[in-house]
């Protein structure tokens, strides 16, 4: 599934004499497959972008297509998208209600259309899929379970309609770092599955260990757009708007300006190890040969 963003703008307040648009000349293609990670400061219009691809927010100005056809706002079609175009808000588990976490799960599709026997099809897999076995955990409360666990429950209501698009806002925020690792790799395993992620995250380094493709946002346009060691690499650029890159790329270029032979693209930590020990062996070898 393609989603295509032609000239999108979009304001809140449209009724008012000078409505101000929250994002502005959106020009953006998302392929299938792709891993994207959405970030920018806080009030860049992120969360108000990804709220167009299924159809939440309809464009004040230009258009959205899905597959090259233009997104259709009517009850039926829209329905249809939001099947194949699944999104988790941010703390999504705050959303569930049920007596349990079966039949919180089954809620949304249900409202979408969903027939019982294709849910009751997906149930059991997607339950395991996102690591809460069926038997053990469809009768217990969402209310009864750790913070981690509800977020993995609100995920498996957003696959259960078995999308081809997944959108994520922040789905990490407020977790422990054990819940956070569990999620993201979550995540990744359903792009290994085929499915598209485009994701809001203030996490530098999730992205550059996840992502594919980085898109900045910032006063309701797209600053920039690449792969994250192009992005994150341009730390001037990151500076003016009050962002930083990574710490394994402040390090890198730390060690570089005091002699060290360290590459100029260096953003995750395991680069980091690996080109430290790099030159630990040089300076070891050379200190033998001499």
């Amino acid at each position: 599934m393609q989603i295509r963003f032609e000239n999108v703008g979009f304001t809140y307040d449209h009724n008012s004499k000078n409505p101000e648009l929250a994002i502005k000349d959106i020009n953006l293609e998302i392929n299938q497959g792709e891993y994207i990670c959405i970030t920018g400061p806080t009030g860049s219009g992120k969360s108000t972008l990804i709220q167009h691809a299924n159809g939440l927010l309809k464009p004040t100005q230009g258009r959205v297509l899905i597959d090259g056809r233009k997104l259709d706002y009517k009850g039926g079609s829209l329905q249809k998208i939001r099947k194949k175009i699944g999104m988790l808000f941010q703390f999504s588990e705050d959303q569930l209600f049920e007596e349990t976490i079966e039949k919180d799960i089954c809620f949304g599709p249900k409202k979408l259309g969903m027939k019982q026997r294709d849910i009751e099809d997906r149930l059991k897999k997607i339950m395991n899929d996102v690591g809460l076995p069926y038997e053990d955990y469809k009768d217990i409360s969402p209310m009864k379970i750790s913070g981690g666990q509800r977020r993995r429950v609100a995920l498996a209501c957003t696959l259960i309609t078995d999308p081809e698009v997944l959108i994520l806002d922040e789905p990490t925020v407020g977790l422990d770092p054990e819940g956070k690792d569990e999620i993201l790799k979550l995540i990744k395993n359903q792009n290994h599955l085929g499915r598209t992620i485009i994701k809001i995250t203030h996490d530098l380094e999730d992205i550059a260990q996840f992502a594919s493709r980085v898109i900045i946002m910032h006063q309701g346009k797209v600053m920039l757009d690449g792969t994250p060691k192009e992005i994150l690499t341009q730390a001037d650029i990151l500076n003016n708007i009050r962002m930083l890159s990574t710490e394994p790329y402040y390090i890198s270029k730390e060690l570089k300006e005091r002699g060290w032979n360290m590459a100029s693209d260096i953003i995750t930590w395991g680069e980091l190890e690996k080109e430290i020990l790099a030159n630990w062996q040089k300076k070891k070898e050379k200190k033998q040969n001499d």
